[in-house]
């Protein structure tokens, strides 16, 4: 059974997070394999992967106060395209990334 990796974005202040929700879904359309599900539901799907049984790679779930990350296919592709865009966001906004223990992420 695989299991998906959660992670956290938090964001201080919790309201820079409140009022800017459009530019974070707008960097996110720059993401590889962007689709936007709902408008609180965003999923990533590696363009260099084929062959996967899930629809999505990622998926991010916009939550009162943080997104939520859920990674359930890992690929160079993908990190890649985080890695950017967690490096856009924190140009804009003190943010941590947390694991589902509250464990501060490496991401």
């Amino acid at each position: 059974i695989h299991m998906a990796a959660e992670f956290y974005l938090h964001f201080e202040p919790k309201s820079w997070y409140m009022n800017h929700q459009d530019l974070i879904k707008n960097m996110m359309q720059a993401l590889l394999g962007y689709q936007l599900i709902t408008p609180n539901i965003v999923h990533l799907k590696a363009t260099t992967v084929q062959e996967t049984a899930w629809q999505y790679d990622v998926r991010m779930f916009f939550l009162e106060y943080t997104i939520l990350f859920e990674i359930s296919a890992r690929n160079e592709q993908l990190v890649t395209a985080l890695h950017a865009f967690f490096m856009c966001l924190r140009q804009q906004v003190k943010m941590q990334i947390m694991d589902e223990d509250g464990v501060i992420s490496s991401w």
